[in-house]
């Protein structure tokens, strides 16, 4: 079960790590994930993550100039009983 510390932990792994990158395209949902599509789509944006309780949340920010022009997406993660995190 993660907790405060191990999520805090992860929003600081997601920052490190897609600190120096830049991503495109679309958000590209898991086949077995029975969550809602996310709609964004930009030619490029930066991903960077804050962590308050149970919940992490990921910030899609578009770089200026992508297109098309899109304010940024906030995603919210819940936490309960299980919960891993990997970039690939």
């Amino acid at each position: 079960m993660p907790e405060g510390p191990e999520l805090h932990l992860a929003s600081q792994f997601v920052n490190e790590a897609c600190r120096a990158l830049v991503f495109g395209g679309c958000v590209e949902k898991s086949s077995v994930s029975r969550n809602p599509e996310v709609p964004f789509e930009s030619s490029a944006y930066r991903i960077s993550a804050s962590a308050r309780g149970k919940e992490l949340r990921l910030i899609l920010s578009p770089l200026p100039g992508a297109q098309p022009p899109q304010e940024p997406l906030a995603l919210v993660f819940r936490f309960g009983m299980s919960g891993s995190f990997q970039l690939v």
